[in-house]
């Protein structure tokens, strides 16, 4: 209890000075009474909250209520409140009439929180009560009784001191705390003390939580289910939409199997084993279809691997290395010695180069050649050269001869010289030609990185057809080709042998 009190500093006067024993959350209040005495005045309920504690009835400050079998007094709170005080003033001159009241408290469901009775022998000018259980739960109404009948109930001012209910300040706790600490503010003040909500700097609370944060000082992570981790910085939905989850902001239903990602708005890849994957990562749950890579299907094998998440190699026997990634065929055919669809088997006999496409030269002996490069294992006799094409000539001089080979020497010049120029500008040249010579092809594998994009490129050019050619290219032309070149292997050969 204070009993003094020193004011010091430079005050030259002092008009009022008052000492508050907390806030009297009653005065002015909604009071009411089961009825109202009345001679030149009616003496209401609303008098005994007027704030004058004037004890003198015919000072017109009590209320009064008739003579009545239990008369009661109710005080409805604005707002509920957490009242530890209760100071009723009692008529001066009459206080036995109060004696033996009974006191009940609700809360704001109007359920009985509180209950007090007076068991002092006689009546007090002054009743001091404490009500520390309702401390516990927020006090709407009050109700005095009087128990029995022919009783009278006189009032000259009832005091309740308390507290604001969390999330109200002011002295009739009649304003909200402000958004950043909607339930801890001061409540003489409403400022935000030591706590925030959405905000890290109490009291201040002008700093908004960092993406990622929000709660009482920022220290709530947003929650994994909330898109890109970020969230409301007061509540923690999520309202930038849900990661996994289909229903913002509150992001409590998952995706069905076959969809993923943010609100559920990507479906799974076709190319997962089955049409299911993660929620959150699109990750196929069951592994990818042969030609795709994990987790999550969408990135083809890389150029030269196929199959079952991309472990097999591309054969060395598919054209530039390049296979079909999911079915590992050599879709872009073979190279030199070896026949498609699988380029496993050598060229039969009788062909050679790429995918096998070509004929021997029917010179080589049983029209055997190399694989690769069609070079004959074998020639005639008297037969030289790639396709056995050069004949061998052996010339025995007599004198006889030698007269008549420079008596025609000037024919021979004339000959001579036109089968050279026939060889040279190619008239006799018949060369074989394939639709997938080797020296035709040419993959832009430099501004291509997928295989389907070589596809692409490849089909837009006509260099796919090998891999789906079945029958190997003959070359009608190989007789041509054989004695053009036996002329011109003939002339040079005679030629050397004249001069």
């Amino acid at each position: 209890m204070i009993t003094s009190l020193t004011l010091s500093g430079n005050l030259s006067s002092l008009c009022s000075f008052y000492i508050s024993g907390g806030r009297n959350i009653a005065y002015k209040q909604n009071a009411s009474q089961s009825s109202v005495y009345t001679d030149s005045k009616e003496y209401t309920a609303d008098l005994a909250v007027d704030g004058n504690t004037n004890s003198n009835f015919y000072a017109g400050s009590c209320s009064h209520t008739k003579e009545e079998t239990s008369p009661s007094w109710t005080l409805t709170l604005q707002s509920s409140y957490f009242i530890h005080r209760l100071i009723l003033y009692n008529r001066a001159g009459y206080a036995e009439r109060l004696r033996g009241f009974v006191l009940d408290t609700y809360d704001m469901n109007f359920t009985k929180i509180g209950f007090y009775q007076d068991n002092k022998e006689s009546g007090l000018p002054i009743y001091y009560i404490n009500i520390k259980e309702s401390m516990k739960t927020a006090v709407k109404v009050l109700t005095l009784r009087l128990l029995g009948s022919t009783k009278i109930l006189t009032l000259c001012e009832v005091e309740a001191f308390g507290e604001c209910p969390s999330g109200r300040w002011s002295l009739p706790c009649s304003k909200p705390c402000p958004a950043s600490c909607p339930d801890t503010c001061d409540r003489d003040t409403g400022a935000c003390n030591s706590i925030c909500i959405g905000y890290s700097n109490p009291p201040q609370c002008n700093t908004v939580c960092t993406s990622g944060k929000w709660g009482i000082n920022c220290r709530y992570n947003c929650s994994n289910r909330c898109a890109m981790a970020m969230c409301n910085v007061e509540t923690g939905l999520c309202d930038q939409g849900c990661h996994g989850y289909s229903d913002p902001p509150y992001c409590s239903s998952v995706c069905s199997r076959d969809r993923w990602g943010i609100n559920c708005s990507h479906r799974c890849s076709e190319h997962c084993h089955n049409p299911t994957c993660n929620s959150v990562s699109g990750e196929c749950h069951q592994g990818c279809k042969p030609g795709y890579l994990l987790p999550d299907c969408t990135m083809e094998c890389p150029i030269g691997q196929w199959g079952v998440i991309c472990t097999s190699t591309c054969s060395e026997n598919c054209f530039n290395k390049l296979c079909n990634p999911k079915e590992g065929s050599c879709d872009f055919g073979c190279v030199e010695g070896f026949q498609i669809p699988d380029c496993l088997q050598n060229c039969f006999s009788g062909t050679y180069g790429r995918n096998c496409s070509y004929n021997c030269s029917s010179l080589c002996v049983n029209e055997e050649c190399d694989p690769v490069n069609g070079a004959c294992n074998r020639c005639p006799t008297g037969f030289k050269g790639h396709a056995c094409e050069l004949k061998i000539f052996s010339v025995e001089m007599t004198s006889f001869g030698i007269g008549i080979a420079v008596g025609s020497g000037a024919i021979f010049v004339v000959v001579l010289v036109v089968q050279l120029i026939l060889c040279n500008t190619g008239v006799l040249l018949w060369r074989p030609r394939s639709r997938f010579a080797p020296d035709e092809t040419n993959l832009q594998l430099e501004e291509a990185h997928t295989y389907d994009q070589i596809l692409k490129t490849a089909r837009r050019d006509g260099e796919v057809n090998a891999s789906y050619e079945t029958s190997v290219l003959t070359s009608p032309d190989w007789t041509e080709y054989s004695t053009a070149e036996s002329v011109c292997g003939y002339v040079n050969a005679k030629q050397l042998s004249q001069l």
